[in-house]
């Protein structure tokens, strides 16, 4: 053993916050870490809400669902696990056997998630819901301050690569689920 390193956190001080997180002092760095937490607990309790409607929505109907859209939405299911791995920096085997045992895994969840946008879907069209050129500068203008990417910027990679429409597609299924929750009455379980 050639020597043991102890991990040290440094000091919380002003001269810190200002260098490192643009805070004005300890004080203020504290309040935007509060305000953080908090933000993303109401997230997390929207995405839950959101979660149990679709739940609900893919529960409460019986169609049958195109087997072409189910193998789609596995096969990108697959893929953002292998790309998710890979991040983490875990090795994973692509090998027919581990596909496939993948593939089974994600199957059902897929199922219920093209389920829901199938009856998302039809309820925007029987409400007439639609996300308007207003909501689509909004959600770029989203992205772009989540990623600190300039607007025009973000504009142009998803021109580019295609997905406006996906967008758009996302943000009018997000004002049918908004219109939903605020048709639903929610209780404690």
């Amino acid at each position: 053993m050639h020597a043991v390193k102890e991990r040290r956190t440094p000091e919380l001080t002003d001269a810190l916050v200002k260098a490192r997180f643009d805070c004005a002092d300890v004080l203020d760095y504290r309040v935007k870490v509060r305000q953080a937490l908090e933000a993303a607990a109401v997230r997390a309790s929207e995405d839950d809400l959101k979660d149990q409607l679709l739940r609900q929505l893919s529960a409460g109907t019986e169609f049958p669902v195109p087997p072409a859209l189910i193998e789609r939405r596995v096969a990108s299911m697959v893929e953002d696990y292998v790309t998710s791995a890979r991040r983490a920096g875990l090795t994973v085997a692509l090998d027919e056997t581990t596909i496939e045992k993948l593939r089974g895994q994600f199957e059902p969840l897929a199922r219920e998630q093209i389920k829901a946008y199938l009856v998302v879907d039809a309820i925007a069209r029987k409400e007439g819901i639609e996300a308007d050129d207003n909501d689509v500068a909004t959600g770029i203008e989203r992205i772009a301050a989540s990623a600190g990417t300039p607007v025009e910027r973000v504009r142009a990679v998803l021109k580019a690569g295609g997905k406006l429409e996906s967008l758009h597609a996302q943000l009018r299924d997000d004002k049918t689920i908004a219109h939903l929750l605020a048709q639903s009455k929610i209780t404690d379980a």
